[in-house]
C-alpha cells in the first residue's frame, strides 16, 4: 500500500502540472505556446528537453520489466510467482514516465525565460522521482519499524522451468547475456532489448522533434495573431515633421487616428514580428504611392514601438530624433506578442512626450461565431457577415440609405412634424456588389447645392446684446461679435460698420450722447456679392472683421465684466470666418455649384464641400490615408463629429468648425486655439444628434430626389426653404422666471400647440426657433403675477430679423397676458422697423433691432 501510495503521489503532482499547462492555451493558440522567444532561450528549451530525457528511467525500466515478464514465470525469492504484479507496477511506471515526458515538453514549450526552464526540468524531475524518495526514506525508518523491516529485506526474482534453467546451459558468453538482460542491462543483444533501446530514443526524438516544430512555428506566426486592428487615442502633433518624396520636409497636423485600422504582420525587425499598416479602403497593401506606418519591438529601448519612416521625430528632420524614431512606445517588454500590450500605458510623442496615452491593439481574426458578433459566419479567420451587418466583426448594422438632418423637420398644422430633405443626403459608391468602405465605414453625399448649406449648418448664434449675466446655450444661427457689450443707458443706440461686414451701418445720431452698439451680426449670404468680397482680397489677415477692433467713441469708463463673470462678453470665437469669408477660403466659386461628403477619418465624421464632378473613387481611391491625402481641409471641411467609434453619423453630435486660420488676431492677442478651431455644437443639447435615417418608403412625399443642375441661390429676404418659415423666440426672464409662460398656437387649431416656452433659470437667455408654414397664428405670453418683465429684461418675437412681437415691463394689469396674431410669410407693412416710424428707432422694452438685410 505504501508503494501505491507514493505512485498516485507522483500521477497527481504531474498530472496537475500538465492540466495547469493545458489551460494556459486559447482557442486560437491551444497549447499556450508564446508568440516567440529569444534565441538563448530557444537554446535553453533543447537542453532542457535533453537533460531531461537522460534523467527519465521511469519508462526504460518499466518496459524491461514488461519484456521479461511475457516470456518467463517470475518468482519472488524462488517460491511465490509475482508476474502479474511486475507487469502492474511496470505499467504505472509506465505511466509516470510519460506523465513526465509531456509535462516537460509543455512546460519547456510555454516558457520564455532560461532559469524557470531549468528550474521546471529539475522540478519534475523531483515529482517523477516521488516513489524512490519515499523509499529511501522509509529504509531509513522514517515511517516506522514495519516500513524499516519491510523495506530492508532482500528479494531476489527469480524464473521458473525451461527458461530459468537456460540461464545456465550453453556457452559462457551466452549464459552472462542472459543474465545482463533478465537484470535489466540493455547492452545486450536480446529482442526485448532492441525494442526497450528502440523507444527510449524514440520518445527523445519525439520530444526534440515537437520543439523543433514549435521553433518554426513561431518563426512562421503561428502562435499569435498576424492581423491586427489598431485604434489611437485622439492625441495631435500639430507640427509633425514630415518627409516628402522629393527630401524636403514639412510641418503637418497629425492626427493620430488617421492611422487607425489594419495592421498586417510582414517579415520581422530585431527578431520580432513587423506589423506594416494596410489600405483605409479595402485593407489590401498599399501601392506605391503611399508608404504604411509600422509596428516594430525595438531592442534599443526594449519596447514596441509605432513609427513611420517618413513622420521625423528631430526638430528639423535632420539631427538624429527618438530612437527608432518612435512616435507611440509601450512599457518595457520582451513579449513577442504585441496584444500583451493592449489597452496598457503607452506614451505618444507630440512634440514632446504624452505619457498615459491609450491605444487598443486586438486581434482582427475570427475563430468562432462569437467573435462575428453572431452576425455573421468565421470562415478561414475572416467573418462573414449577414444581411444586416457590416464590420469587421458584423459589428455594424448595415447603414441606412438615405440621412436627414434637424434642418429638415417641419411643422405642419393638423399633421404635426414632417421631415424633407430637399437635398437628398445618400449613400455614395453603393452602385456596386458592395459598399465603398473609408475607415470601415460608408461614406455619405449630399448634391446639387449651391450657396450655404443651410441644412448642415448653423444660421446664426444669437448673443444677448444687452448683458447682466452669461449668456445661455447658442441657438442655431452664427452670429459675429464686435466686442464685448457695453452698460445699457437710455440714450439711443448706434451702429459701427465694420470692413467687409455685410449690413453694417452708422445711425446719424451723434457719437458724443450715443452708446455704442459693438454686435454686429453678419446675415448669410451664400455668395458675398462681388462688390464687397473684392473687398477682402488682398486685404491683411488682422483688417478683417476683428472683434476687438476699437470703435470711433470712446470707450466706457467702468470694467466691461469682472473675473468671476464668465462669458458676459460675446465670443470671439462665434463670428464665422469661413461663409461670411469666402474669399479666405477660396469659396467664392466653388459655392455656385458643388457637393458635400460626409465621411469617417479614422475617429471623426467629416463634412467636406467638394467638386459636384469628383466621384468616389477620385476622392477615396484604392490608396486613401486621412494623413498622407489631408483630408481635414480648413478651405473645405466645415461640420466635424464628435470623437465616435459608431459605423455612420447617425445620431452623433456635430460642430461647426471657426477660427481655423491663426493669423485672424487682434493687435494686442494671437489666438491659439485646436487643431480644429473652435467647436459651435449644431444642436443645443449634448446627445441628440443631428443627422437621422430617412425613411423614404414610409413617406413617399419625402423623397428625395437629385437636381439636374445647382439651385439657384434663395435671395437673402426669403427662408433658406420655401416650404416654411422660421419664427425665433428669444425671452430674458427678470428674477421670477418661473411666472412667465408662452405658446404659439395655429388660428385654424387653437388646441394644436406649435412651440411653448421651457423652465429656465433667472437671467438666462431662452431662445427657441420653430420653422411654420404658411398661414395665420398667434403668439401669447403670460405672467401670473400680471407684472410683466421687469425692465431691461425683455422679450421678441422675430421671422428672419423682422420684429412680430417686442416688449418688457408691466403685460395688461387685467389679463396677465399679451397676444399678437401674425401671419407667415411677413408682408412689409407688418415690421414697424420697415415703415419708417419714429417707433424703429427705440429699444422697444430691450428690444434692439437687427440692422442689415434680414435673413
Amino acid at each position: 500500500m505504501f508503494a501505491v501510495f507514493s505512485v498516485a503521489l507522483s500521477i497527481s503532482c504531474l498530472c496537475l502540472t500538465l492540466a495547469s499547462s493545458i489551460q494556459k492555451g486559447t482557442r486560437n493558440n491551444p497549447l499556450g505556446i508564446p508568440a516567440g522567444v529569444d534565441p538563448e532561450v530557444r537554446a535553453a528549451q533543447f537542453l532542457g528537453a535533453l537533460v531531461g530525457v537522460l534523467m527519465e528511467e521511469e519508462i526504460p525500466q518499466g518496459l524491461q520489466l514488461i519484456a521479461n515478464a511475457a516470456g518467463h514465470t517470475l518468482l519472488l525469492n524462488g517460491r511465490k510467482p509475482v508476474q502479474k504484479r511486475v507487469i502492474i507496477s511496470s505499467i504505472f511506471r509506465l505511466v509516470v514516465g510519460y506523465l513526465f515526458l509531456s509535462s516537460l515538453f509543455m512546460n519547456i514549450s510555454q516558457n520564455s525565460d532560461v532559469l524557470q526552464i531549468l528550474y521546471d526540468v529539475l522540478a519534475l524531475e523531483f515529482v517523477e522521482n516521488i516513489d524512490d524518495t519515499t523509499y529511501a526514506l522509509a529504509k531509513r525508518g522514517f515511517f516506522g519499524r514495519h516500513m524499516l523491516v519491510a523495506t530492508n529485506q532482500t528479494y531476489n526474482l527469480n524464473m521458473e522451468g525451461d527458461q530459468r534453467r537456460s540461464l545456465v546451459v550453453g556457452s559462457t558468453a551466452s549464459i552472462l547475456e542472459r543474465q545482463l538482460s533478465f537484470s535489466g542491462a540493455m547492452a545486450t543483444g536480446h529482442r526485448s532489448n532492441h525494442i526497450v533501446r528502440f523507444i527510449y530514443f524514440l520518445n527523445a526524438a519525439i520530444i526534440l522533434a515537437g520543439l523543433t516544430f514549435v521553433a518554426v512555428s513561431q518563426d512562421n506566426g503561428h502562435y499569435r495573431c498576424n492581423t491586427i486592428n489598431v485604434l489611437f487615442d485622439e492625441e495631435i502633433w500639430e507640427n509633425a515633421v514630415v518627409r516628402l518624396d522629393d527630401g524636403s520636409t514639412e510641418a503637418r497636423l497629425l492626427i493620430y487616428p488617421y492611422f487607425n485600422g489594419i495592421y498586417r504582420e510582414e517579415g520581422q525587425h530585431d527578431g520580432y514580428p513587423r506589423y506594416v499598416e494596410h489600405t483605409k479602403t479595402n485593407g489590401e497593401h498599399f501601392g506605391p504611392t503611399v508608404t504604411g506606418a509600422e509596428f516594430i519591438y525595438c531592442n534599443e529601448i526594449g519596447s514596441w514601438v509605432f513609427m513611420h519612416p517618413n513622420i521625423l521625430t528631430s526638430a528639423n528632420g535632420e539631427e538624429d530624433g527618438n530612437e527608432c524614431q518612435w512616435l507611440w512606445k509601450s512599457y518595457q517588454t520582451t513579449d513577442y506578442d504585441i496584444l500583451f500590450t493592449n489597452n496598457l500605458s503607452w506614451e505618444a510623442w507630440i512634440g514632446e512626450v504624452q505619457p498615459q496615452a491609450a491605444l487598443s491593439i486586438t486581434c482582427n481574426e475570427c475563430s468562432e461565431r462569437s467573435d462575428c458578433n453572431y452576425k455573421g459566419d468565421c470562415v478561414d479567420s475572416v467573418c462573414y457577415c449577414d444581411e444586416t451587418h457590416f464590420g469587421d466583426s458584423c459589428e455594424f448594422e448595415v447603414p441606412c440609405e438615405f440621412l436627414a438632418s434637424e434642418k429638415a423637420h417641419k411643422l405642419v398644422p393638423g399633421t404635426g412634424i414632417e421631415w424633407n430633405q430637399e437635398n437628398p443626403i445618400s449613400l455614395w459608391g453603393n452602385e456596386g456588389p458592395e459598399l465603398h468602405m473609408v475607415y470601415n465605414r460608408p461614406v455619405y453625399i449630399q448634391k446639387g447645392l449651391s450657396g450655404e448649406p443651410f441644412d448642415m449648418r448653423l444660421y446664426k448664434i444669437l448673443e444677448r446684446e444687452i448683458s447682466t449675466a452669461p449668456s445661455g446655450q447658442p441657438s442655431p444661427s452664427p452670429s459675429v461679435s464686435n466686442g464685448p457689450t457695453v452698460k445699457p443707458t437710455e440714450y439711443p443706440t448706434a451702429v459701427i460698420g465694420l470692413p467687409g461686414v455685410l449690413g453694417a451701418t452708422q445711425s446719424p445720431t451723434s457719437a458724443s450722447t450715443a452708446t455704442v452698439k459693438t454686435n454686429v451680426t453678419l446675415a448669410p449670404s451664400p455668395v458675398m456679392p462681388e462688390s464687397e468680397s473684392d473687398s477682402l482680397e488682398g486685404m491683411p489677415p488682422p483688417p478683417l472683421p476683428a472683434p476687438f477692433d476699437t470703435p470711433s467713441t470712446s470707450a466706457p469708463t467702468e470694467p466691461l465684466h469682472s473675473q468671476n463673470e464668465y462669458d458676459t462678453a460675446p465670443d470671439f470665437a462665434d463670428w464665422d470666418d469661413f461663409f461670411e469669408s469666402p474669399s479666405l477660403h477660396d469659396l467664392k466659386d466653388i459655392l455656385e455649384d458643388y457637393a458635400v461628403a460626409i465621411s469617417y477619418a479614422g475617429s471623426r465624421f467629416y463634412g467636406t464641400i467638394i467638386q459636384p464632378n469628383e466621384t468616389i473613387e477620385d476622392l477615396f481611391p484604392a490608396d486613401y490615408h486621412s494623413f498622407w491625402s489631408q483630408s481635414f481641409d480648413v478651405n473645405r471641411t466645415f461640420i466635424i463629429s464628435d470623437t465616435t467609434l459608431d459605423g455612420s453619423p447617425v445620431g452623433l453630435d456635430f460642430f461647426e468648425m471657426r477660427r481655423r486660420v491663426n493669423n485672424l488676431r487682434s493687435g494686442q492677442v494671437q489666438f491659439g486655439y485646436g487643431p480644429y478651431g473652435a467647436l459651435i455644437p449644431l444642436m443645443n443639447y449634448e446627445g441628440t444628434g443631428f443627422f437621422h435615417c430617412l425613411d423614404v418608403t414610409a413617406h413617399p412625399s419625402a423623397s428625395p430626389s437629385i437636381s439636374s443642375a445647382p439651385t439657384a441661390t434663395a435671395s437673402p429676404t426669403q427662408p433658406p426653404t420655401d416650404e416654411c418659415f422660421f419664427v425665433n423666440v428669444n425671452v430674458l426672464p427678470d428674477n421670477y422666471p418661473g411666472e412667465v409662460s408662452w405658446t404659439i398656437v395655429s388660428q385654424l387649431d387653437e388646441e394644436l400647440v406649435l412651440m411653448e416656452s421651457e423652465e429656465i433659470s433667472p437671467g438666462s437667455l431662452q431662445s427657441r426657433r420653430v420653422c411654420l408654414p404658411e398661414g395665420d397664428y398667434r403668439f401669447t405670453i403670460m405672467d401670473t403675477a400680471n407684472d410683466g418683465i421687469f425692465a431691461p429684461e425683455y422679450y421678441n418675437v422675430t421671422s428672419y430679423d423682422r420684429p412680430i412681437a417686442l416688449g418688457g415691463g408691466d403685460f395688461s394689469q387685467y389679463t396677465g397676458n399679451e397676444t399678437v396674431v401674425f401671419s407667415l410669410p411677413l408682408e412689409p407693412e407688418q415690421s414697424a422697423w420697415d415703415s419708417g416710424s419714429d417707433e424703429s428707432s427705440s429699444t422697444f422694452g430691450g428690444f434692439i433691432p437687427i440692422e442689415g438685410p434680414p435673413v
